[in-house]
Protein backbone atom coordinates (compact mmCIF):
# COMPACT_ATOMS: atom_id res chain seq x y z
CA UNK A 1 0.00 0.00 0.00
CA UNK A 2 1.17 3.52 -0.80
CA UNK A 3 -0.10 6.60 1.02
CA UNK A 4 -0.33 9.97 -0.74
CA UNK A 5 -1.99 13.22 0.27
CA UNK A 6 -3.30 16.54 -1.00
CA UNK A 7 -4.53 19.83 0.46
CA UNK A 8 -7.67 19.86 2.56
CA UNK A 9 -10.34 22.55 2.90
CA UNK A 10 -12.10 21.81 6.19
CA UNK A 11 -10.84 23.97 9.08
CA UNK A 12 -10.92 22.74 12.68
CA UNK A 13 -11.22 25.56 15.18
CA UNK A 14 -11.95 26.48 18.77
CA UNK A 15 -15.09 28.51 19.34
CA UNK A 16 -16.15 30.45 22.43
CA UNK A 17 -19.35 30.95 24.33
CA UNK A 18 -19.52 34.74 24.32
CA UNK A 19 -20.87 34.78 27.85
CA UNK A 20 -19.24 34.11 31.20
CA UNK A 21 -15.42 34.26 31.37
CA UNK A 22 -14.97 33.90 27.61
CA UNK A 23 -17.03 37.03 27.03
CA UNK A 24 -13.75 38.84 27.77
CA UNK A 25 -11.74 39.48 24.61
CA UNK A 26 -8.49 39.48 26.58
CA UNK A 27 -9.15 35.90 27.70
CA UNK A 28 -10.03 34.77 24.18
CA UNK A 29 -6.79 36.32 22.94
CA UNK A 30 -4.83 34.58 25.67
CA UNK A 31 -6.28 31.26 24.51
CA UNK A 32 -5.35 32.03 20.90
CA UNK A 33 -1.78 32.98 21.80
CA UNK A 34 -1.29 29.75 23.77
CA UNK A 35 -2.08 27.49 20.80
CA UNK A 36 0.85 25.82 19.03
CA UNK A 37 -0.56 24.74 15.67
CA UNK A 38 2.58 22.96 14.51
CA UNK A 39 2.42 20.71 17.56
CA UNK A 40 -1.21 19.92 16.73
CA UNK A 41 -0.19 18.99 13.18
CA UNK A 42 2.53 16.66 14.49
CA UNK A 43 0.79 15.03 17.44
CA UNK A 44 -2.84 14.89 16.24
CA UNK A 45 -2.48 14.48 12.48
CA UNK A 46 0.99 12.88 12.26
CA UNK A 47 2.00 15.53 9.74
CA UNK A 48 -1.07 15.13 7.50
CA UNK A 49 -2.47 18.61 8.18
CA UNK A 50 -1.60 22.27 7.69
CA UNK A 51 -1.78 25.07 10.29
CA UNK A 52 -4.87 27.26 9.97
CA UNK A 53 -5.11 30.94 10.86
CA UNK A 54 -8.42 31.90 9.20
CA UNK A 55 -12.03 30.73 9.01
CA UNK A 56 -11.48 29.25 5.54
CA UNK A 57 -8.57 27.11 4.35
CA UNK A 58 -5.63 28.68 2.46
CA UNK A 59 -6.70 26.87 -0.73
CA UNK A 60 -9.89 28.97 -0.88
CA UNK A 61 -8.58 31.93 -2.83
CA UNK A 62 -11.56 34.20 -2.28
CA UNK A 63 -10.96 34.17 1.48
CA UNK A 64 -8.38 36.64 2.89
CA UNK A 65 -5.41 35.88 5.08
CA UNK A 66 -5.70 36.47 8.81
CA UNK A 67 -3.74 38.71 11.13
CA UNK A 68 -1.67 37.81 14.17
CA UNK A 69 -3.25 38.13 17.60
CA UNK A 70 -1.85 40.72 19.98
CA UNK A 71 -1.45 39.88 23.66
CA UNK A 72 -3.25 42.19 26.08
CA UNK A 73 -1.01 43.56 28.79
CA UNK A 74 -3.30 42.63 31.67
CA UNK A 75 -2.68 39.21 33.28
CA UNK A 76 -5.37 36.54 33.03
CA UNK A 77 -6.83 35.23 36.27
CA UNK A 78 -9.41 32.43 36.33
CA UNK A 79 -11.47 31.56 39.37
CA UNK A 80 -12.50 28.24 37.80
CA UNK A 81 -11.16 26.18 34.87
CA UNK A 82 -12.45 26.84 31.38
CA UNK A 83 -14.82 24.07 30.28
CA UNK A 84 -13.92 22.53 26.90
CA UNK A 85 -16.85 20.57 25.46
CA UNK A 86 -16.05 17.69 23.07
CA UNK A 87 -17.81 14.68 21.58
CA UNK A 88 -16.42 11.53 23.18
CA UNK A 89 -16.93 9.50 19.98
CA UNK A 90 -15.05 11.85 17.60
CA UNK A 91 -11.38 10.80 17.80
CA UNK A 92 -10.07 14.07 16.34
CA UNK A 93 -11.91 16.12 18.97
CA UNK A 94 -10.61 13.94 21.78
CA UNK A 95 -7.02 14.12 20.47
CA UNK A 96 -7.15 17.88 19.88
CA UNK A 97 -8.62 18.42 23.34
CA UNK A 98 -5.77 16.47 24.96
CA UNK A 99 -3.00 18.46 23.27
CA UNK A 100 -4.79 21.81 23.59
CA UNK A 101 -5.30 21.25 27.31
CA UNK A 102 -1.56 20.75 27.75
CA UNK A 103 -0.77 23.87 25.71
CA UNK A 104 -3.26 26.12 27.51
CA UNK A 105 -2.28 24.93 30.96
CA UNK A 106 1.37 25.65 30.16
CA UNK A 107 0.22 29.27 29.79
CA UNK A 108 -1.65 29.29 33.09
CA UNK A 109 -5.11 28.63 31.61
CA UNK A 110 -6.72 25.75 33.48
CA UNK A 111 -8.99 23.51 31.40
CA UNK A 112 -11.72 21.02 32.32
CA UNK A 113 -12.51 18.72 29.38
CA UNK A 114 -16.17 17.72 29.17
CA UNK A 115 -16.05 14.63 26.93
CA UNK A 116 -19.66 13.63 26.39
CA UNK A 117 -21.85 11.35 24.28
CA UNK A 118 -24.22 12.97 21.79
CA UNK A 119 -27.28 13.44 24.01
CA UNK A 120 -25.38 14.85 26.98
CA UNK A 121 -23.22 16.98 24.69
CA UNK A 122 -26.36 18.56 23.19
CA UNK A 123 -27.87 19.16 26.62
CA UNK A 124 -24.75 20.97 27.85
CA UNK A 125 -24.55 22.94 24.62
CA UNK A 126 -28.15 24.10 24.84
CA UNK A 127 -27.73 24.96 28.53
CA UNK A 128 -24.60 27.01 27.81
CA UNK A 129 -22.70 24.87 30.32
CA UNK A 130 -19.32 25.24 28.60
CA UNK A 131 -16.79 27.90 27.62
CA UNK A 132 -14.99 26.40 24.62
CA UNK A 133 -15.77 23.75 22.06
CA UNK A 134 -14.18 22.23 18.96
CA UNK A 135 -15.88 22.63 15.59
CA UNK A 136 -15.02 22.30 11.93
CA UNK A 137 -16.11 23.93 8.70
CA UNK A 138 -17.57 21.64 6.06
CA UNK A 139 -14.87 22.24 3.44
CA UNK A 140 -15.16 22.80 -0.31
CA UNK A 141 -17.67 22.89 -2.02
CA UNK A 142 -19.50 24.24 1.05
CA UNK A 143 -16.84 26.69 2.25
CA UNK A 144 -16.75 29.51 2.77
CA UNK A 145 -20.30 30.82 2.49
CA UNK A 146 -22.50 27.79 3.19
CA UNK A 147 -20.46 26.74 6.23
CA UNK A 148 -20.41 30.22 7.72
CA UNK A 149 -24.14 30.72 7.12
CA UNK A 150 -24.97 27.37 8.71
CA UNK A 151 -22.83 28.09 11.76
CA UNK A 152 -23.55 31.73 12.53
CA UNK A 153 -26.99 32.56 11.10
CA UNK A 154 -30.32 31.55 12.66
CA UNK A 155 -32.05 28.52 11.23
CA UNK A 156 -35.02 29.36 8.94
CA UNK A 157 -37.51 28.44 11.64
CA UNK A 158 -35.70 30.48 14.30
CA UNK A 159 -36.10 34.16 15.06
CA UNK A 160 -32.57 34.66 16.35
CA UNK A 161 -29.19 32.96 16.46
CA UNK A 162 -29.48 31.95 20.14
CA UNK A 163 -32.65 30.01 19.30
CA UNK A 164 -30.46 27.45 17.56
CA UNK A 165 -29.09 26.30 20.90
CA UNK A 166 -25.48 27.07 19.95
CA UNK A 167 -22.92 29.58 21.19
CA UNK A 168 -23.94 33.20 21.24
CA UNK A 169 -22.90 35.10 18.12
CA UNK A 170 -21.53 38.62 17.73
CA UNK A 171 -24.36 40.58 16.02
CA UNK A 172 -21.81 42.36 13.81
CA UNK A 173 -20.78 38.99 12.41
CA UNK A 174 -24.40 38.07 11.72
CA UNK A 175 -24.89 41.36 9.85
CA UNK A 176 -21.82 40.81 7.66
CA UNK A 177 -22.79 37.24 6.78
CA UNK A 178 -26.29 38.36 5.85
CA UNK A 179 -24.75 41.02 3.62
CA UNK A 180 -22.51 38.46 1.93
CA UNK A 181 -25.52 36.21 1.37
CA UNK A 182 -27.22 38.88 -0.72
CA UNK A 183 -24.31 39.02 -3.20
CA UNK A 184 -24.74 36.38 -5.94
CA UNK A 185 -21.16 36.10 -7.25
CA UNK A 186 -18.41 34.58 -5.10
CA UNK A 187 -15.72 37.00 -6.34
CA UNK A 188 -17.90 39.98 -5.45
CA UNK A 189 -18.12 38.81 -1.84
CA UNK A 190 -14.38 39.23 -1.18
CA UNK A 191 -14.83 42.67 0.38
CA UNK A 192 -17.30 41.24 2.90
CA UNK A 193 -15.10 38.22 3.53
CA UNK A 194 -12.26 40.59 4.43
CA UNK A 195 -14.52 42.40 6.89
CA UNK A 196 -15.63 39.07 8.42
CA UNK A 197 -12.06 37.88 8.90
CA UNK A 198 -10.99 41.27 10.28
CA UNK A 199 -13.81 41.09 12.84
CA UNK A 200 -12.87 37.52 13.77
CA UNK A 201 -9.24 38.58 14.23
CA UNK A 202 -9.99 41.79 16.12
CA UNK A 203 -12.46 40.21 18.54
CA UNK A 204 -10.88 36.73 18.50
CA UNK A 205 -14.27 35.12 17.88
CA UNK A 206 -12.70 31.78 16.92
CA UNK A 207 -9.24 30.21 17.04
CA UNK A 208 -8.48 28.36 13.77
CA UNK A 209 -6.31 25.31 14.41
CA UNK A 210 -5.57 22.95 11.50
CA UNK A 211 -6.68 21.91 8.02
CA UNK A 212 -6.45 18.11 7.77
CA UNK A 213 -5.02 16.99 4.44
CA UNK A 214 -6.85 14.60 2.12
CA UNK A 215 -5.30 11.15 2.15
CA UNK A 216 -5.32 8.48 -0.56
CA UNK A 217 -4.07 4.90 -0.45
CA UNK A 218 -3.03 3.05 -3.61
CA UNK A 219 -3.13 -0.74 -3.77
CA UNK A 220 -0.35 -0.91 -6.32
CA UNK A 221 2.83 1.02 -7.05
CA UNK A 222 2.32 0.61 -10.79
CA UNK A 223 0.32 3.85 -11.04
CA UNK A 224 1.48 7.35 -10.11
CA UNK A 225 -0.41 8.74 -7.08
CA UNK A 226 -3.63 10.50 -8.05
CA UNK A 227 -3.61 14.22 -7.37
CA UNK A 228 -6.16 15.06 -4.70
CA UNK A 229 -8.16 18.26 -5.21
CA UNK A 230 -9.18 20.24 -2.13
CA UNK A 231 -12.83 19.66 -3.08
CA UNK A 232 -14.04 16.84 -0.82
CA UNK A 233 -15.77 15.10 -3.74
CA UNK A 234 -13.06 15.35 -6.37
CA UNK A 235 -9.75 13.85 -7.37
CA UNK A 236 -7.54 14.91 -10.27
CA UNK A 237 -7.42 11.78 -12.41
CA UNK A 238 -7.28 13.39 -15.86
CA UNK A 239 -3.48 13.12 -15.92
CA UNK A 240 -3.24 9.64 -14.43
CA UNK A 241 -0.11 7.88 -15.72
CA UNK A 242 1.62 4.57 -15.17
CA UNK A 243 5.14 4.30 -13.90
CA UNK A 244 7.92 3.06 -16.14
Amino acid sequence: LEVFDGPGSSVWYLSFRLEGPTAERSLRRAVAIAVDRLELVTRVDHGFADPATTWAAPTIRTWPTGRAQEVDASPIGLATPLRLLVHDDVPREVALAEVLTEQLEEHGLRIEVLSKAAAEYTALLEAGAFDLRLENTWGVPYDPLISIRARFLPAPESTSVPDRGTCSVDPRLTQLIEEASRIPEEEDRERIYRAIQDLMDRECLIVPLVVPRRIGIARTSAVEPIELDHDLYRTRSEELTTRD
